[in-house]
C-alpha cells in the first residue's frame, strides 16, 4: 500500500531541489549564486536532520538519536562553510574586499 503522506514528501523534496539544481546548471557560473543555492541546500538537509533527532528524541530511540546527531553535526560544518564561503564571495563582490575562502579541514 501507498502511503499518501510520503509521496507528497517526495514530491515536494523534488520540485524543492529542483530549483536549486536549475540555478547550478542554468550556464550562469556566477560563484555567488552558486554557493548561494548551494547555502539553500545545506538549510534544507540541516533542518531535515535537525527534525529527525527530535523525532527519534521524541520516540525515545536513543540509537537513533545518536546516529542522527552525528550526521547533524557533520551537516552543521557543511553550513558553516557554505556560509563562511558565500560571506567571502560577498564582501569580495560588494566591498572589494579579498577573496579569503574557507578551507575544510
Amino acid at each position: 500500500a501507498s502511503d499518501p503522506l510520503r509521496q507528497t514528501l517526495g514530491r515536494l523534496a523534488t520540485i524543492e531541489s529542483r530549483g536549486i539544481e536549475d540555478i547550478v546548471l542554468d550556464g550562469d557560473n556566477d560563484p555567488v549564486h552558486l554557493f548561494h543555492a548551494l547555502l539553500v541546500a545545506e538549510l534544507a538537509d540541516n533542518a531535515g536532520w535537525d527534525l529527525l533527532v527530535a523525532l527519534a528524541d521524541e520516540c525515545g530511540d536513543r540509537s537513533a538519536k545518536r546516529e542522527f546527531k552525528k550526521r547533524l553535526h557533520e551537516e552543521e560544518e557543511h553550513l558553516v562553510f557554505v556560509r563562511r564561503a558565500l560571506a567571502s564571495l560577498a564582501k569580495h563582490d560588494v566591498l572589494g574586499e579579498e577573496l579569503d575562502m574557507p578551507v575544510r579541514a
